[in-house]
């Protein structure tokens, strides 16, 4: 079942008029789904705008939209009035005064500028830089304003009180449905409410006004960057204590000269306090420099006012100290608890065997292997999708949107004039089709329904030869034909899926019954001629779903292509020459469906780039941590070396002596690692209906890779303390 965020028209003042606790509300109706298109016209600028909304006047009461110019009381209650901002108004009437200006919508209804919106913030959801008011919809269409029969409209906003309980209120909704929706459709309806503040990163709603973020993703980097930094400190850590030597007549000489180990503890986590706070501002003026980049890569607008948020500076401040402590915390207690001595002669009898530095190492590597096995199964699955048999042919087949009913009155002209272009295989039209934003579903009546609930299923308008066009397969029966009179309006194809969930055994000539969308109450009767064969029309996130094509040529909005993988670009050329000598003037627009289905997974993808750059970071940063400990390790051991060397071994059983108690940890590791990762990409990839296997070869890559790493870590060290000369081993002391 789809969960939409906008649908019933008449759903937010009923609520209003039947709930105390709602004390206002709001609808939001996109332009395109009130008059067919959203194309405005003012002399020669003529431009098509996603973002012009039908509104309820009591948005200026809900919502803090300031008027630079009109009275928010009455600049939309007149029919035909309409505001916009400032950029919208330059955009047309250029440095004229827009008030009283008239402009044309679709070249059929003008409307009157009445008021002149401030700049709406980018970072609001709610992006309606032009409104006109629902008091002009009534005009335009009334039934769709007043129907309960339109799901996918309008976007329904509700004032509440103090005392306002989503729970208690969602518990009264089954009931309110009933009263105002006929039929089953209520039984089929389920309503929630979500607070505004949680749309862009909670809300799992489709449709939303503007594309939403995602507060898991929010977590994941949150989390990696926490898991980086504590490596980074568990890596000063080790890197200073294995530095100890180095300063150990340092520590000598202040005791020596009367500083007590307080004095000295605070030296050094002072010394660690500096490099954080050092490094914090330098990643502040790394993150303005680039800030847009980022911005750009992401494709969203990253704004952040210093001015509305002081606190920045103190807790990045804070975080910089608390982070300097934690990192310094160790190596200050460690060298500066040695007699001074001992600190003078460089005797310092740390551990090689420290298992508080094993386990920060093993943590290191926990992360980093964890890292490796997420990216290699996030590119896995991106593979997957990709190359996916969608049940049609993706490639090679483009569409071409009729956005203004003018362009849909031309669509037979305009097929038959592209059926004709050289290279071009296929043409035919549909409401929709795989890779569409738009939507349509009803309650059918199958034959032999036993329920007294309708069946619902996605319909699809289209043409014929729709199903060639695609490249989809016919399982069973046969297409529409012309040569059937009765296909143009009693014939219907579904798919497996409608099939499976009716439980029909033979499909072929069972009755079927769906809403006639041109007279309210009717019902159009006809049979089953075909099955096609399973298609996506949407992302892999998503199971197919029951799908009924039918012909309606009515509900035509696209042209879709099938094209030659030959001289693709002539072709096109071709095609665009046609559309201009058919309906000159109007531009030309058209998209691959391959390209419409890499949308869907644009998020993944920049995940998987992004996780690329966490993980080798996290890998540069654990082998800085695991050569600094391998340094430290060889260090405490020279004496050791020296004798074995002197004894007879060789530089090849130095070698793997000192190699072996680090790779001995990275298997730990891994072993720890692996049960995690496979946990949370399991819950990751339950995203998709559709999706890769987690399979062995991912944890035996993931440890390839680290032991690797772990080896050209250490090799230096280990090599250069097995190539040492004897004697100089022996001196050490």
């Amino acid at each position: 079942m789809d969960r939409v965020a906008a649908l019933l028209p008449p759903l937010a003042p009923q609520l209003a008029a039947d709930f105390p606790e709602i004390e206002n509300s709001v609808r939001l109706f996109k332009a395109q789904d009130v008059a067919e298109s959203a194309i405005l016209e003012y002399e020669n600028n003529r431009f098509t705008e996603d973002d012009f909304y039908f509104v309820d006047p009591s948005i200026f009461e809900i919502f803090t939209f300031p008027l630079k110019t009109g009275n928010p009381e009455s600049v939309l209650a007149s029919p035909w009035s309409i505001v916009m901002t400032p950029e919208i108004a330059r955009k047309y009437f250029g440095n004229d005064n827009p008030i009283g200006k008239i402009i044309k919508l679709n070249d059929e209804y003008e409307f009157t500028v009445t008021g002149i919106l401030e700049d709406i913030p980018k970072n609001t959801q709610i992006q309606c830089p032009i409104m006109a008011g629902t008091a002009t919809m009534e005009l335009i269409d009334s039934e769709l304003l007043n129907s309960w029969g339109h799901i996918g409209l309008p976007y329904n906003y509700l004032l509440v009180n103090n005392d306002f309980s989503p729970e208690e209120f969602e518990q009264k909704l089954p009931e309110f449905l009933s009263r105002h929706i006929p039929g089953p459709m209520a039984k089929m309806t389920t309503l929630i409410v979500q607070p505004l503040s949680d749309i862009y990163l909670h809300s799992n709603l489709k449709m939303e006004l503007q594309p939403t973020g995602s507060i898991q993703y929010v977590y994941l980097f949150t989390a990696l960057a926490i898991a980086i930094l504590l490596i980074a400190c568990i890596n000063f850590m080790n890197l200073a204590t294995a530095r100890s030597a180095h300063r150990s007549i340092e520590v000598g000489m202040r005791k020596t000269l009367g500083a007590n180990r307080s004095q000295l503890i605070k030296q050094f986590l002072g010394e660690s306090i500096f490099l954080s706070l050092s490094a914090t501002a330098l990643a502040f003026a790394l993150f303005e420099i680039l800030r847009q980049r980022f911005a750009v890569y992401l494709e969203k607008d990253l704004i952040l006012n210093y001015g509305q948020n002081l606190w920045i500076f103190p807790a990045l401040t804070g975080l910089a100290i608390f982070v300097g402590i934690l990192a310094g915390s160790y190596p200050a207690f460690f060298l500066s608890r040695f007699q001074a001595i001992d600190s003078i002669k460089g005797a310092l009898k740390g551990s090689s065997r420290s298992v508080f530095r094993k386990i920060l190492v093993v943590f290191q590597y926990v992360i980093s292997v964890l890292l490796i096995i997420s990216t290699i199964i996030i590119y896995k699955q991106i593979h997957f999708i990709k190359h996916k048999d969608l049940g049609f042919d993706k490639n090679f087949t483009l569409t071409i949107p009729l956005k203004e009913r003018p362009l849909q009155m031309q669509y037979n002209s305009l097929k038959n004039a592209l059926s004709q272009v050289p290279g071009v295989q296929n043409v035919s039209g549909g409401f929709n089709y795989p890779g569409s934003s738009r939507i349509m579903k009803m309650g059918t009546r199958p034959e032999g329904l036993q329920s007294d609930d309708p069946v619902i299923m996605q319909i699809v308008g289209t043409d014929y030869g729709y199903l060639d066009a695609l490249g989809a397969e016919l399982i069973l029966g046969r297409d529409f034909s012309r040569e059937f009179a009765s296909d143009a309006s009693e014939a219907f194809i579904i798919n497996q899926a409608a099939v499976n969930q009716i439980g029909w055994d033979n499909p072929i000539g069972k009755k079927f019954s769906l809403p006639d969308m041109r007279q309210r109450g009717a019902f159009i009767d006809g049979e089953i001629i075909g099955v096609v064969r399973d298609f996506h029309m949407r992302s892999l996130r998503e199971n197919i779903e029951p799908l009924l094509i039918q012909i309606n040529p009515m509900m035509i909005s696209s042209i879709i292509l099938r094209i030659q993988p030959n001289n693709i670009s002539e072709t096109l050329d071709a095609i665009e020459k046609t559309w201009s000598s058919i309906v000159p003037g109007t531009a030309f627009e058209y998209s691959f469906i391959d390209e419409k289905f890499g949308e869907y997974y644009r998020a993944e993808e920049k995940l998987g780039q992004l996780l690329s750059i966490f993980s080798v970071l996290a890998i540069f940063v654990a082998c800085l941590g695991l050569f600094g400990l391998a340094s430290f390790t060889t260090e405490q051991r020279t004496k050791e070396i020296g004798i074995r060397k002197v004894m007879g071994a060789s530089v090849r059983s130095i070698l793997f002596l000192l190699s072996k108690e680090f790779l001995k940890w990275v298997v730990i590791s891994n072993i720890i690692a692996w049960p995690m990762a496979w946990f949370l990409m399991n819950r990751w990839l339950q995203n998709f209906a559709y999706h890769t296997d987690i399979q062995m070869w991912i944890f035996g890559l993931s440890l390839i890779i680290s032991f690797a790493i772990a080896v050209l870590t250490v090799i230096y060290q280990a090599l250069k303390a097995a190539t040492s000369n004897p004697v100089e081993s022996l001196r050490y002391e």
